[in-house]
C-alpha cells in the first residue's frame, strides 16, 4: 500500500515539473529530489532517463546517409549554377550555389528526393535543402502535394516540430528549406541492441504528443508518423518532420 502510494505521489510530483517545464520555468532536478526526500530514488530515474536520452544521440552511428562527393563542375566558382540547364539541374546533384543557398554536403537520398546541408547566404544560417523528385514542368500533383508540407508545417511553432524557412523553385528544381537538425532518426536510435528504456520511451511520447497536439490545433493532421520521419537533436528533444502527407482541415472537421 505504502509503495502504491509513493508510486501516486513521484507520479505527481513529475507531472508537476512537466507542467512546469511547458510554461517555460526552470526546473532543478537536485532540488525538486532535495525537497521529496521519500520519493528520491524514482525522481533521480526519472531525470537520469531524461538526461540520457540527449547522451544517447552519441552513442549511435550517424543516422543519415554519408556525405556525398561534389564534383568538380558543382566546386566551380560562384556562379557557376547560371550555365547549368533548367531543366538539367538535377535533384540529387545540385551545384554549390543554388540560388541564395550554398550547398555544403547531402545529408541523404531517397526514392522521393534528397537533403542537403545548406547556407543561406542571405539570412547567415544553415538550414536544410530538400529537393523531391519533380520539376517544373511535370509531375503537377507531387509539386502541389511538396507545397502542402511548407504551408502545413510553415504555420506550426512549436519545439517538437520542424520549422519551415522558405519554399521556392530555381532553375526548374523544387525546393523546401527548413530549420537544420543536428541529430539522428528516431528509427536509427530505437533498435534491438540500443532500445530506449521505458522513461525515456514515455519522454519522447509525451513531447511527440505536445508537438502533434499543436498540429491538430491547427487543423493539421500529420498522416505519416513514424521513427524515420522524427529526429532526436543533440539536447535529446524529438522534432516531428515531413508533412508531405498532412491534410488540413477546418473546424467541422472536412478536409481543406
Amino acid at each position: 500500500m505504502g509503495q502504491t502510494k509513493n508510486r501516486h505521489k513521484t507520479s505527481g510530483i513529475i507531472a508537476d515539473c512537466l507542467r512546469r517545464a511547458d510554461a517555460g520555468e526552470s526546473v532543478d532536478p537536485q532540488q525538486v529530489v532535495a525537497e521529496h526526500p521519500d520519493c528520491a530514488d524514482e525522481l533521480r530515474d526519472y531525470f537520469a532517463a531524461e538526461q540520457l536520452l540527449g547522451s544517447v544521440i552519441g552513442q549511435q552511428q550517424p543516422c543519415t546517409a554519408p556525405p556525398q562527393p561534389v564534383s568538380e563542375r558543382e566546386t566551380a566558382a560562384p556562379g557557376a549554377a547560371d550555365s547549368v540547364p533548367a531543366a538539367a539541374a538535377a535533384f540529387d546533384r545540385l551545384p554549390v550555389d543554388f540560388g541564395r543557398y550554398r550547398v555544403l554536403k547531402a545529408l541523404g537520398h531517397g526514392a522521393m528526393g534528397a537533403v542537403y546541408l545548406a547556407h543561406d547566404t542571405e539570412l547567415g544560417r544553415d538550414v536544410a535543402l530538400k529537393t523531391p523528385k519533380l520539376n517544373a514542368s511535370a509531375d503537377y500533383d507531387l509539386a502541389q502535394r511538396f507545397r502542402i508540407e511548407a504551408r502545413s508545417a510553415a504555420a506550426l511553432h512549436h519545439r517538437n516540430i520542424c520549422s519551415i524557412h522558405d519554399v521556392g523553385e530555381f532553375n526548374g528544381v523544387h525546393f523546401l528549406t527548413m530549420a537544420y537538425i543536428d541529430g539522428k532518426l528516431l528509427s536509427s536510435v530505437v533498435h534491438e541492441e540500443c532500445p530506449l528504456t521505458g522513461e525515456q520511451a514515455g519522454i519522447v511520447i509525451r513531447k511527440l504528443a505536445l508537438g502533434l497536439q499543436e498540429a491538430h490545433d491547427h487543423g493539421i493532421v500529420h498522416r505519416d508518423l513514424k521513427p524515420a520521419n522524427i529526429m532526436i537533436d543533440r539536447a535529446g528533444e524529438p522534432v516531428v518532420m515531413d508533412f508531405g502527407l498532412a491534410r488540413q482541415f477546418d473546424k467541422r472537421n472536412k478536409a481543406v
